[in-house]
């Protein structure tokens, strides 16, 4: 319902364009959006309240509006500015109202934040608009929307098979979307839940995180030691060296892999190391945990401070001390993974094309149902790996994964109705288990009246 009430927000923002001229302002759209639309403001009505609004700011009224989703979830709005300075002096003029904030510059463009929840972002004759956030995400969306604006026709979406299914269609309003591959939430003999999609740099689900620590091993991973407490340890580094502090203040770490490969016998290199994290933090992928890799210098500039000096070696530099760096090592984000393999947008979505280098590998899906993991034979310590297979079932009805746990056919679940816990406790005193998570939660007031354009 969320995502139908901001679709139809933006659909009323697109009213005051219209249909597509000889520009790439459409490339500013990343080629991985998960829906785009089309919206012709030539063939609809002429007395609508947008249009009105607008019809001042510089935006070219004979171009189309183009609407999208990323896969994290954003939406976005991409039109044709005929007259840059135009837009400038317009903002400059709402903002007097309230709606806008003041132009600021970043990087060669322009960027106001409107109606308190959209970033605007414009340069040359291309404008986004990214939303709804709160203000504190604003620094972060821009750098995203000032990655968007500098997109190429190998980067944007005007080339792609979703433009071309776009373009194919007649009326005022077009649509064209792709159906995520994975459902929310997994449950297992190992109960697991799933991200939007198996790719390390797109997940953002804790669940998830628990999939993808079974299929990829990064430089570092948790383990315990002998007394049971956490720890972090090297895991495809040979050792979690000390790092060298520069005079700048900045901090440089070296890793030597180890001997290891990728689930299809190809190995592992430091490249795929770099391709990995320098993909993950872009502003073009949009991962809802780029952020992680800000402490690395060159993040806000777009140039991250990773690279493979020969095929094991890798070498980072930090913009300063960081005393939880080797726990941000053994986060999924930073996992490796192989550009060859993700140049195919549907490679984490199906077995066949599923590339990884842990302990196991995707080796059945029947989605909606179950996915199924075994032992990755490739995996460098794959002696130590006792369990063969584990069967990740789908579902997300509690009461359906009690009944499975004790008629014996799932070994462990996350999540029983709440009102079968004190008889659980008494029924599996060793079994039922309340474990803490570390977590942050707060609660945003909308206090904005109409935070919707």
């Amino acid at each position: 319902m969320k995502k139908k009430i901001v679709w139809v927000a933006m659909s009323l923002i697109a009213l005051f364009v219209a249909s597509c001229q000889e520009d790439d302002y459409q490339n500013v759209i990343p080629k991985n959006v998960i829906a785009l639309a089309a919206v012709d403001a030539a063939a609809m009505d002429e007395g609508n309240d947008f249009a009105a609004q607008w019809k001042d700011s510089g935006i070219d009224f004979a171009s189309k509006i183009y609407l999208f989703e990323l896969p994290d979830g954003t939406f976005g709005l991409s039109a044709r500015l005929d007259d840059e300075g135009k837009m400038e002096e317009w903002i400059a003029q709402q903002s007097e109202k309230g709606d806008f904030e003041p132009v600021v510059k970043r990087r060669d463009a322009c960027f106001s934040f409107y109606k308190n929840a959209w970033v605007m972002g414009f340069q040359g004759h291309r404008l986004v608009v990214l939303g709804p956030v709160v203000p504190s995400q604003q620094a972060q969306v821009q750098l995203k929307i000032s990655g968007m604006l500098r997109q190429d026709k190998e980067q944007g979406v005007k080339a792609s098979r979703m433009m071309t299914a776009l373009d194919s269609l007649g009326g005022p309003v077009a649509l064209v979307a792709q159906v995520s591959a994975l459902p929310e939430k997994l449950t297992a003999p190992f109960t697991l839940g799933a991200p939007k999609d198996c790719d390390p740099a797109l997940n953002s689900a804790v669940d998830g995180a628990t999939l993808l620590a079974h299929l990829f091993s990064g430089l570092a991973k948790w383990e315990k030691d002998e007394t049971g407490k956490l720890v972090v340890v090297a895991d495809a580094a040979q050792e979690l060296v000390e790092g060298v502090v520069n005079e700048d203040g900045t901090v440089t770490y070296t890793y030597t892999l180890k001997d290891s490969k990728w689930s299809d016998g190809k190995a592992v290199t430091a490249q795929d190391y770099e391709f990995a994290w320098k993909r993950a933090a872009s502003a073009e992928l949009g991962a809802d945990y780029g952020y992680m890799f800000e402490i690395i210098k060159g993040y806000a500039d777009g140039e991250l401070a990773v690279k493979a000096i020969d095929e094991k070696t890798l070498e980072v530099t930090l913009a300063n001390a960081c005393s939880y760096w080797n726990e941000l090592l053994a986060f999924p984000t930073y996992f490796p993974v192989r550009e060859d393999v993700v140049s195919n947008e549907a490679w984490a979505t199906d077995p066949s094309t599923y590339v990884c280098n842990g302990a196991y590998t995707i080796s059945g899906w029947e989605h909606n149902s179950v996915i199924t993991l075994t032992k990755n034979a490739e995996y460098f310590a794959a002696d130590e790996i006792t369990m063969n297979e584990i069967k990740c079932y789908l579902s997300d009805d509690a009461n359906n994964m009690l009944s499975n746990f004790k008629n014996g056919t799932w070994q462990l679940i996350d999540d029983i109705p709440t009102n079968e816990i004190a008889t659980l406790k008494t029924e599996y005193p060793t079994e039922f288990v309340v474990a803490g998570q570390i977590g942050t939660y707060y609660v945003c007031w909308n206090v904005n009246e109409e935070i919707l354009p």
